[in-house]
Protein backbone atom coordinates (compact mmCIF):
# COMPACT_ATOMS: atom_id res chain seq x y z
CA UNK A 1 0.00 0.00 0.00
CA UNK A 2 1.56 2.97 -1.04
CA UNK A 3 0.53 6.55 0.81
CA UNK A 4 1.01 9.80 -1.91
CA UNK A 5 2.26 12.41 0.15
CA UNK A 6 4.58 15.47 -0.65
CA UNK A 7 7.56 14.85 1.44
CA UNK A 8 7.95 11.19 0.32
CA UNK A 9 9.13 12.09 -2.99
CA UNK A 10 12.81 10.92 -3.07
CA UNK A 11 15.66 13.16 -4.12
CA UNK A 12 17.40 10.39 -5.68
CA UNK A 13 17.03 6.95 -7.13
CA UNK A 14 17.97 4.20 -9.20
CA UNK A 15 17.97 4.55 -12.79
CA UNK A 16 16.46 1.64 -14.00
CA UNK A 17 16.68 2.37 -18.17
CA UNK A 18 20.28 1.81 -19.08
CA UNK A 19 20.96 0.08 -22.00
CA UNK A 20 19.55 2.20 -25.19
CA UNK A 21 19.12 -0.07 -28.68
CA UNK A 22 20.85 0.89 -31.11
CA UNK A 23 19.17 3.19 -33.92
CA UNK A 24 16.30 3.75 -31.24
CA UNK A 25 17.41 6.67 -29.41
CA UNK A 26 15.94 9.64 -29.32
CA UNK A 27 18.32 12.80 -30.72
CA UNK A 28 16.80 15.51 -28.78
CA UNK A 29 18.41 15.15 -25.43
CA UNK A 30 15.43 16.56 -23.98
CA UNK A 31 12.92 14.64 -21.97
CA UNK A 32 9.73 14.69 -24.09
CA UNK A 33 7.23 15.07 -21.19
CA UNK A 34 9.14 18.07 -19.82
CA UNK A 35 11.32 19.16 -21.94
CA UNK A 36 14.77 18.76 -18.72
CA UNK A 37 18.37 18.69 -20.93
CA UNK A 38 20.47 15.85 -20.28
CA UNK A 39 17.50 13.07 -20.90
CA UNK A 40 17.95 9.74 -22.76
CA UNK A 41 14.74 8.51 -24.13
CA UNK A 42 14.35 5.47 -27.11
CA UNK A 43 11.65 4.34 -28.79
CA UNK A 44 10.21 1.00 -28.35
CA UNK A 45 7.18 -0.27 -30.47
CA UNK A 46 4.49 -2.20 -29.60
CA UNK A 47 2.06 -4.06 -31.04
CA UNK A 48 -0.54 -1.32 -31.19
CA UNK A 49 2.05 1.58 -31.16
CA UNK A 50 4.95 2.30 -28.91
CA UNK A 51 6.48 4.31 -26.10
CA UNK A 52 8.98 6.62 -24.81
CA UNK A 53 11.05 5.26 -22.42
CA UNK A 54 14.33 6.57 -20.32
CA UNK A 55 15.83 8.35 -17.75
CA UNK A 56 14.77 12.54 -17.19
CA UNK A 57 16.95 14.32 -14.24
CA UNK A 58 13.40 15.54 -13.08
CA UNK A 59 10.84 13.12 -13.72
CA UNK A 60 13.55 10.21 -13.10
CA UNK A 61 12.41 7.01 -14.83
CA UNK A 62 9.85 7.47 -17.67
CA UNK A 63 7.71 5.06 -19.99
CA UNK A 64 4.63 7.09 -21.27
CA UNK A 65 2.75 6.58 -24.75
CA UNK A 66 2.71 10.00 -27.15
CA UNK A 67 -1.15 10.28 -26.28
CA UNK A 68 -0.24 10.19 -23.31
CA UNK A 69 2.43 13.34 -23.20
CA UNK A 70 -0.17 14.95 -25.47
CA UNK A 71 -3.41 15.00 -23.32
CA UNK A 72 -1.51 15.41 -20.55
CA UNK A 73 -0.19 18.66 -21.95
CA UNK A 74 -3.25 19.97 -23.61
CA UNK A 75 -5.02 19.70 -20.20
CA UNK A 76 -1.82 21.74 -18.56
CA UNK A 77 -1.05 18.77 -16.34
CA UNK A 78 1.92 17.40 -17.48
CA UNK A 79 3.94 18.77 -14.77
CA UNK A 80 1.72 16.59 -12.38
CA UNK A 81 2.76 13.05 -14.05
CA UNK A 82 6.37 14.27 -13.82
CA UNK A 83 5.61 14.52 -10.16
CA UNK A 84 4.31 11.12 -10.01
CA UNK A 85 7.44 10.08 -11.73
CA UNK A 86 9.53 11.43 -9.32
CA UNK A 87 8.12 10.45 -6.24
CA UNK A 88 6.99 6.75 -7.44
CA UNK A 89 9.17 4.30 -6.09
CA UNK A 90 11.27 1.96 -8.22
CA UNK A 91 9.72 -0.87 -6.81
CA UNK A 92 6.65 -0.04 -8.05
CA UNK A 93 7.36 1.24 -11.41
CA UNK A 94 6.51 -1.89 -12.99
CA UNK A 95 3.11 -2.18 -12.17
CA UNK A 96 2.33 1.77 -11.93
CA UNK A 97 4.85 3.19 -14.15
CA UNK A 98 4.18 2.44 -17.33
CA UNK A 99 1.95 6.18 -18.25
CA UNK A 100 -0.75 5.49 -20.85
CA UNK A 101 -3.49 8.26 -21.81
CA UNK A 102 -6.18 5.99 -20.35
CA UNK A 103 -4.65 6.30 -16.42
CA UNK A 104 -3.81 10.00 -16.68
CA UNK A 105 -6.96 10.69 -14.31
CA UNK A 106 -6.05 8.28 -11.76
CA UNK A 107 -2.18 10.17 -11.74
CA UNK A 108 -4.13 13.18 -11.98
CA UNK A 109 -6.43 12.07 -8.60
CA UNK A 110 -3.24 11.13 -6.61
CA UNK A 111 -1.36 14.49 -7.16
CA UNK A 112 -2.59 17.68 -5.87
CA UNK A 113 -1.47 20.95 -7.09
CA UNK A 114 -0.30 23.26 -4.42
CA UNK A 115 -1.27 26.96 -4.58
CA UNK A 116 1.38 29.53 -4.34
CA UNK A 117 1.92 30.25 -1.02
CA UNK A 118 1.63 26.57 -0.67
CA UNK A 119 4.45 26.40 -2.81
CA UNK A 120 6.58 28.75 -1.75
CA UNK A 121 6.57 26.49 1.52
CA UNK A 122 7.18 23.73 -0.42
CA UNK A 123 10.33 25.20 -1.93
CA UNK A 124 11.40 26.64 1.42
CA UNK A 125 10.92 22.36 3.32
CA UNK A 126 13.04 20.80 0.58
CA UNK A 127 15.54 23.13 0.35
CA UNK A 128 16.43 22.93 3.97
CA UNK A 129 15.45 19.48 3.75
CA UNK A 130 18.64 18.62 1.02
CA UNK A 131 20.76 20.81 3.56
CA UNK A 132 22.57 18.53 5.82
CA UNK A 133 22.89 21.62 8.89
CA UNK A 134 22.44 25.09 9.01
CA UNK A 135 25.40 27.03 7.33
CA UNK A 136 25.79 24.81 4.37
CA UNK A 137 24.17 24.80 0.65
CA UNK A 138 21.84 22.76 -0.18
CA UNK A 139 21.73 19.99 -2.43
CA UNK A 140 18.38 21.16 -4.04
CA UNK A 141 19.15 21.69 -7.58
CA UNK A 142 15.97 24.00 -8.95
CA UNK A 143 16.80 23.00 -12.83
CA UNK A 144 16.10 19.09 -11.55
CA UNK A 145 14.17 19.07 -8.65
CA UNK A 146 10.95 21.20 -9.54
CA UNK A 147 8.55 18.10 -9.59
CA UNK A 148 9.13 17.73 -5.82
CA UNK A 149 7.22 20.59 -4.99
CA UNK A 150 4.99 19.81 -7.68
CA UNK A 151 6.12 23.46 -9.44
CA UNK A 152 5.20 23.91 -13.38
CA UNK A 153 8.83 24.10 -14.43
CA UNK A 154 12.20 25.43 -12.95
CA UNK A 155 12.09 28.58 -13.98
CA UNK A 156 8.95 29.23 -11.80
CA UNK A 157 10.61 27.75 -8.64
CA UNK A 158 13.61 30.26 -9.32
CA UNK A 159 11.04 32.77 -8.81
CA UNK A 160 10.64 31.02 -5.43
CA UNK A 161 14.24 31.19 -4.74
CA UNK A 162 14.54 34.84 -5.49
CA UNK A 163 11.26 35.62 -3.52
CA UNK A 164 13.15 33.44 -0.58
CA UNK A 165 16.12 35.42 -0.33
CA UNK A 166 14.26 38.56 -0.27
CA UNK A 167 12.52 37.22 3.18
CA UNK A 168 15.67 36.15 4.21
CA UNK A 169 15.56 32.99 4.43
CA UNK A 170 18.65 31.97 1.88
CA UNK A 171 21.58 33.93 1.98
CA UNK A 172 22.00 37.01 0.09
CA UNK A 173 25.47 36.07 -0.72
CA UNK A 174 25.04 33.57 -2.88
CA UNK A 175 25.23 34.81 -6.60
CA UNK A 176 22.41 33.03 -8.85
CA UNK A 177 19.87 30.41 -7.80
CA UNK A 178 22.04 27.38 -7.06
CA UNK A 179 22.68 26.03 -4.58
CA UNK A 180 20.87 28.04 -2.11
CA UNK A 181 21.79 28.40 1.41
CA UNK A 182 19.31 28.74 3.98
CA UNK A 183 19.74 30.58 7.02
CA UNK A 184 18.92 29.83 10.46
CA UNK A 185 15.20 31.94 9.97
CA UNK A 186 14.63 29.43 7.16
CA UNK A 187 14.72 26.49 10.07
CA UNK A 188 13.25 28.49 12.19
CA UNK A 189 10.44 28.44 9.51
CA UNK A 190 10.80 25.15 8.66
CA UNK A 191 10.12 23.86 12.58
CA UNK A 192 6.78 26.18 12.51
CA UNK A 193 5.84 24.57 9.25
CA UNK A 194 6.30 20.83 10.30
CA UNK A 195 4.27 21.85 13.43
CA UNK A 196 1.61 22.73 11.88
CA UNK A 197 -1.34 20.14 10.22
CA UNK A 198 -0.53 20.66 6.37
CA UNK A 199 3.02 20.13 7.09
CA UNK A 200 2.84 17.76 10.24
CA UNK A 201 4.39 14.53 9.99
CA UNK A 202 1.00 12.80 11.48
CA UNK A 203 -1.09 10.58 9.50
CA UNK A 204 -4.84 10.42 11.02
CA UNK A 205 -6.70 6.96 11.00
CA UNK A 206 -10.37 7.06 11.43
CA UNK A 207 -11.65 3.13 11.18
CA UNK A 208 -13.45 1.25 12.99
CA UNK A 209 -12.36 0.00 16.95
CA UNK A 210 -13.58 -3.78 16.57
CA UNK A 211 -11.31 -6.42 16.81
CA UNK A 212 -11.95 -7.76 13.97
CA UNK A 213 -10.74 -4.84 12.14
CA UNK A 214 -7.53 -4.81 14.25
CA UNK A 215 -5.62 -7.02 11.29
CA UNK A 216 -5.73 -4.21 8.88
CA UNK A 217 -4.48 -1.43 11.64
CA UNK A 218 -1.04 -3.68 12.66
CA UNK A 219 -0.57 -5.50 9.11
CA UNK A 220 -1.18 -2.94 6.56
CA UNK A 221 -2.42 0.87 7.77
CA UNK A 222 0.13 1.57 10.38
CA UNK A 223 3.20 -0.36 8.84
CA UNK A 224 2.54 1.95 5.62
CA UNK A 225 2.21 5.42 7.41
CA UNK A 226 5.31 4.41 8.84
CA UNK A 227 7.24 3.41 5.79
CA UNK A 228 6.34 6.38 4.22
CA UNK A 229 8.18 8.04 7.06
CA UNK A 230 4.58 9.51 8.50
CA UNK A 231 3.38 8.91 12.27
CA UNK A 232 0.26 7.21 12.68
CA UNK A 233 -2.23 8.50 14.99
CA UNK A 234 -4.50 6.56 15.70
CA UNK A 235 -6.73 8.21 19.07
CA UNK A 236 -7.23 4.61 21.05
CA UNK A 237 -3.03 3.86 20.82
CA UNK A 238 -2.27 6.01 23.14
CA UNK A 239 -3.06 7.92 26.30
CA UNK A 240 -4.85 11.09 26.62
CA UNK A 241 -6.36 13.28 29.34
CA UNK A 242 -8.85 15.17 26.95
CA UNK A 243 -12.44 14.19 26.12
CA UNK A 244 -12.12 11.59 23.30
CA UNK A 245 -14.29 13.71 20.74
CA UNK A 246 -11.97 17.15 21.68
CA UNK A 247 -8.79 14.83 21.42
CA UNK A 248 -10.01 13.60 17.87
CA UNK A 249 -10.39 17.38 16.52
CA UNK A 250 -7.52 18.21 18.18
CA UNK A 251 -5.09 15.31 16.76
CA UNK A 252 -7.58 15.96 12.88
CA UNK A 253 -6.48 19.32 12.85
CA UNK A 254 -2.70 18.42 13.79
CA UNK A 255 -2.54 15.54 10.46
CA UNK A 256 -0.97 15.96 7.69
CA UNK A 257 -3.66 13.10 5.72
CA UNK A 258 -6.07 10.92 7.26
CA UNK A 259 -6.77 7.75 6.55
CA UNK A 260 -10.24 6.52 6.54
CA UNK A 261 -11.65 3.15 6.30
CA UNK A 262 -15.17 3.17 6.15
CA UNK A 263 -15.57 -0.52 6.76
CA UNK A 264 -18.66 -1.56 9.39
CA UNK A 265 -20.28 1.91 8.20
CA UNK A 266 -19.21 3.66 11.49
CA UNK A 267 -20.36 7.56 11.87
CA UNK A 268 -17.67 8.74 13.47
CA UNK A 269 -15.62 7.99 10.47
CA UNK A 270 -17.66 10.10 7.89
CA UNK A 271 -17.75 12.64 10.19
CA UNK A 272 -13.87 12.67 10.90
CA UNK A 273 -13.17 12.44 7.20
CA UNK A 274 -15.63 15.18 6.27
CA UNK A 275 -13.95 17.49 8.99
CA UNK A 276 -10.65 16.52 7.10
CA UNK A 277 -12.22 16.93 4.27
CA UNK A 278 -13.23 20.98 5.39
CA UNK A 279 -9.95 21.52 6.51
CA UNK A 280 -8.18 21.14 3.35
CA UNK A 281 -6.72 17.62 4.47
CA UNK A 282 -5.94 15.06 2.00
CA UNK A 283 -8.16 12.00 3.08
CA UNK A 284 -7.10 8.07 1.71
CA UNK A 285 -10.64 6.59 1.25
CA UNK A 286 -10.59 2.64 1.98
CA UNK A 287 -12.98 -0.06 2.46
CA UNK A 288 -13.68 -3.96 2.86
CA UNK A 289 -14.47 -5.09 -0.46
CA UNK A 290 -17.15 -7.17 1.10
CA UNK A 291 -18.62 -4.06 2.89
CA UNK A 292 -18.54 -1.27 -0.51
CA UNK A 293 -22.52 -1.90 -1.18
CA UNK A 294 -23.25 0.10 2.60
CA UNK A 295 -20.94 3.14 1.25
CA UNK A 296 -23.06 5.93 1.59
CA UNK A 297 -24.34 7.70 -1.06
CA UNK A 298 -22.17 10.91 -0.24
CA UNK A 299 -18.68 9.75 -0.56
CA UNK A 300 -19.60 7.47 -3.85
CA UNK A 301 -17.65 9.93 -6.06
CA UNK A 302 -14.17 9.29 -3.86
CA UNK A 303 -11.59 7.08 -5.27
CA UNK A 304 -11.56 4.26 -2.65
CA UNK A 305 -9.60 1.41 -2.18
CA UNK A 306 -11.34 -1.31 -1.68
CA UNK A 307 -9.07 -4.28 -0.29
CA UNK A 308 -9.74 -8.13 -0.11
CA UNK A 309 -9.04 -10.53 3.08
CA UNK A 310 -5.28 -11.35 2.55
CA UNK A 311 -4.76 -7.32 2.35
CA UNK A 312 -4.83 -7.64 -1.61
CA UNK A 313 -6.29 -4.86 -3.35
CA UNK A 314 -9.90 -5.90 -4.90
CA UNK A 315 -10.29 -2.88 -6.63
CA UNK A 316 -10.65 0.70 -6.74
CA UNK A 317 -14.05 2.77 -7.04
Amino acid sequence: MFIYTRDNMPSQKTRIFTDIPAGKKQDTGRCPLCNTANAEFWFVQWSNGYSLKGWCPACTNVDITPDAIEQAKQQRKAHLVSAFLRRLPVSEFAASGYVRADVLDSIFSQVTQPDATEQYDLTLLEICRQCSEPGLQSAFNYEEDWPLIIARSAPSVSLMIIELVNSGYLDKEISGPFPPRPTWKAFQRVKELRSSGSNSMNGFVAMSFSTDRLPIWTEVIEPAIKDAGYKPIRVDQYEHSNRIDDEIIAQIRRCRFLVADFTAQKPGVYFEAGLALGLGRTVIWMCDHADKGNLHFDIRQFNTILYARGWRIASSR
